[in-house]
């Protein structure tokens, strides 16, 4: 017996072919070894294709809006269960399906500047007066604009102290631009109805800064890019015979990607909020918290008592023989509803709250509400300053 057969018959490979093993394990490590390095490389792209550049000179609260809607205002925020107008696309589009008519609304806002919206939506980066809110809605979905930042500064001046102890002087100019467009998507079972936002985000952004470092000039800096991303938004509502239940869990995924920036995660938000309602009467109540850590939990509560002389008139106006009263009849006939609510972090200490007011008219499928966000000066003492909203709204 040969030496080659005796391995053979062992069941060992003949020494003859253990270069021709030895070369085909190479060989499937080599493969390996590419293709370890080709996901690699793919996953370190797919990571820093939209980075390894720098962080955006803009703070991510920026991209946080206002509050939309005059009647939400004037409820103090507590919208998420109440959610009956085309509001709702933004507060819980689940409650599109609560809408009897087609409906189309827009939102203005005349705030002080000195009003930041500090506890829910911030309102500086809109500008002094600005339009909010666009939007048209059915029981069956809707789609709404809204900008997020409208912000233009020039020749902003700082001084901040680093770690080491130097001193950095900054002279900066800033003009930068965010809208949200949404498309919304509603579904309704025999117990729950559910929505879902889809979101497109754009932006500009315009950016130069001077920067002096212990008295010693630096190389300036300057750019202009564009910014896209996109968002999701699900709601779900549950209706009784007079407690309903709301649920929103905001930027589930939402990103922005920027020309020669990072791209922006957005921070997600979940909401849980009840309302009460009997004979004109709604009680409502919101909590929200971002799903991050070391954040702030935001208390919203809201009362809402409406009068009005005939029952549903709002939504069954188009069967009335109008001709046949008086215009003063036909006002009276329309729905006024009266508004107050308060909104706190973390807890209702009175320092942390600041208050809403509002009131509203319906009639032959037109509405307008105004509302008032009394924000707490920051000297701790009861003194507030307003800013303003009106929603006009109208069956199409």
């Amino acid at each position: 017996m040969g030496k080659n057969a005796w391995s053979a018959e062992v069941g060992r490979p003949p020494e003859d072919s253990n270069l021709q093993i030895i070369g085909k394990k190479m060989s499937f490590y080599r493969r390996l070894r590419v293709e370890e390095l080709l996901l690699i490389g793919l996953i370190f792209a797919g990571l820093f294709s939209d980075g390894l550049t720098k962080e955006l000179p803009v703070r991510e609260r920026y991209y946080r809006g206002t509050i939309i809607g005059a009647k939400a205002l004037g409820m103090g925020g507590a919208f998420t269960a109440v959610c009956d107008d085309a509001t709702a696309i933004y507060w819980n589009p689940a409650g599109l399906t609560q809408l009897k008519l087609n409906a189309g609304i827009v939102a203005y806002r005349i705030s002080s500047k000195d009003v930041v919206g500090k506890i829910l939506g911030q309102t500086r980066f809109l500008g002094k007066k600005q339009f909010t809110f666009l939007g048209a809605a059915s029981s069956k979905g809707g789609f709404a604009w809204r900008p997020l930042a409208n912000i233009k500064k020039k020749n902003f001046y700082s001084k901040t102290t680093d770690e080491a102890g130097n001193i950095i002087e900054r002279w900066t100019d800033l003009e930068y631009t965010l809208n949200e467009y949404i498309l919304t998507l509603v579904e309704q079972t025999d117990l729950i109805s559910m929505g879902l936002n889809i979101k497109y985000l754009g932006g500009k952004l315009g950016f130069a800064q001077k920067e002096m470092v212990n008295s010693i000039w630096q190389e300036p800096e300057a750019n202009i890019a564009s910014g896209k991303g996109y968002g999701l938004d699900i709601g779900f509502l549950i209706l009784g015979k007079h407690l309903k239940i709301g649920a929103m869990l905001g930027n589930v995924l939402s990103k922005i990607y920027w020309d020669d920036y990072d791209a922006i995660t957005l921070e997600r938000d979940g909401v849980f909020g009840l309302a009460f309602q009997i004979n004109g009467l709604t009680l409502a109540g919101d909590l929200t918290k971002k799903l991050s850590e070391n954040s702030n939990s935001v208390y919203c509560f809201g009362l809402q008592k409406s009068f009005s002389r005939k029952k549903d008139n709002f939504s069954n106006y188009k069967s009335r023989q109008k001709a046949r009263e008086s215009l003063f009849d036909r006002f009276l006939s329309g729905r006024l509803s009266l508004r107050i609510g308060l909104l706190g972090e973390n807890s209702l200490e009175e320092r942390n709250l600041d208050y809403t007011t509002g009131v509203g008219y319906q009639y032959d499928g037109y509405g307008i509400d105004f509302g008032i966000y009394w924000e707490r000066t920051s000297t701790g003492k009861n003194e507030f300053k307003p800013a303003y909203q009106i929603s006009i709204s109208t069956g199409i």
